[in-house]
């Protein structure tokens, strides 16, 4: 988790340097935003910093995420930046439907949210979030972060391809900070 209070201020640490990620480890009573449970404030040298709870978060619409999830969404925060939109908010909350956007943005005077997935969602799931997000005129676009160059993971990323037949699936590669958009994915076999 990236965000968490302190002193009933959000801290962001996408948008804090590393000197002051030095400063921060130093305090403590953090909670999470959501369920107002403790968090603490961890960084390491395999890990970029990140607020960990104490307990398991009963908000319903946060889980845990991914490194490759938490590098996409601050490397597509930027790129947002860069392209004009506006109140772009990592991790947003949004009581009315109980879910948290990934990333929330405004553009051209139209609410957004990038929901981002590395793995394959059911297909209630996936309807469900579109309607909630839509009962708020909000947009979804869906950017897949997982691996595409297997053929176990193109079947699925066919799967997910079907269920959003209005538009194309965008892929992300945190690695090489590419974007793909993908009609149909094709396996071919090297024989």
């Amino acid at each position: 988790m990236k965000i968490a209070k302190y002193n009933n201020e959000l801290i962001d640490l996408t948008k804090v340097s590393r000197e002051k990620v030095v400063e921060l480890k130093q305090l403590s009573n953090y909670s999470c935003p959501y369920c107002e449970e403790p968090v603490i404030l961890k960084q390491g040298p395999k890990r970029t910093a990140h607020f960990s709870h104490l307990t398991c978060c009963v908000y319903e619409g946060h889980e845990t995420e991914s490194i490759e999830h938490q590098q996409a969404k601050t490397i597509l925060s930027g790129w947002l930046l860069t392209q004009g939109a506006t109140n772009i908010q990592l991790e947003f909350r949004i009581p009315q439907i109980n879910r948290i956007a990934d990333i929330y943005f405004e553009y051209n005077e139209k609410k957004y949210v990038f929901e981002i997935q590395k793995s394959i969602i059911s297909q209630t799931l996936f309807d469900e979030r579109n309607l909630d997000y839509g009962s708020l005129d909000i947009n979804v676009l869906w950017i897949f972060i997982g691996e595409v160059q297997f053929r176990s993971k193109t079947v699925l990323v066919n799967q997910m391809m079907r269920r959003q037949k209005e538009q194309r699936l965008i892929h992300f590669s945190v690695i090489t900070e590419t974007i793909t958009f993908l009609d149909q994915l094709v396996w071919l076999n090297q024989k």
